[in-house]
């Protein structure tokens, strides 16, 4: 990983562009009734594009996530959790998609309710097993067309 990456730093910027104090992108690009909800799909946008280009979802990210994790009163201050929630799922997207995969998701949960969550393990378990099924379901009906 880079030494250029700091979790803390970017979680703070991700959580400053997300109040909407944090609009530090190409001005020139951003007509004036835009608006704040395009400033800050541009500013996210380019958050999304500095940490692909300085970190791969490996190992690493998790050590760092557990450490933003230890820094955090996620426990006792429900904004704070809901921030850094929202924070886990945006940095395990891939190139920009609003959407990620039921592994990632799975591997997010696991990591960002482990201890707030008593079913996790049950719920994780239906969310894969009802992905095979719907992406089994899905096969058949194009095999079947």
């Amino acid at each position: 990983m880079d030494d250029d990456f700091d979790i803390v730093q970017i979680y703070k910027r991700f959580c400053d562009i997300r109040a909407g104090t944090a609009y530090h992108c190409n001005e020139e690009n951003i007509s004036e009734e835009s608006g704040k909800g395009s400033r800050v799909k541009q500013v996210l946008t380019e958050l999304s594009m500095f940490i692909a280009s300085t970190l791969n979802l490996s190992a690493s990210i998790y050590e760092q996530l557990l450490k933003l994790m230890s820094q955090l009163n996620l426990m006792g201050d429900f904004t704070e959790f809901s921030n850094f929630y929202d924070f886990v799922f945006f940095i395990f997207r891939e190139n920009g998609q609003k959407r990620i995969t039921v592994s990632r998701a799975v591997s997010a949960w696991r990591l960002v309710l482990a201890g707030r969550f008593r079913l996790l393990n049950h719920w994780c378990d239906f969310v894969e097993v009802q992905f095979l099924v719907s992406s089994v379901t899905s096969i058949a009906t194009c095999l079947d067309w």
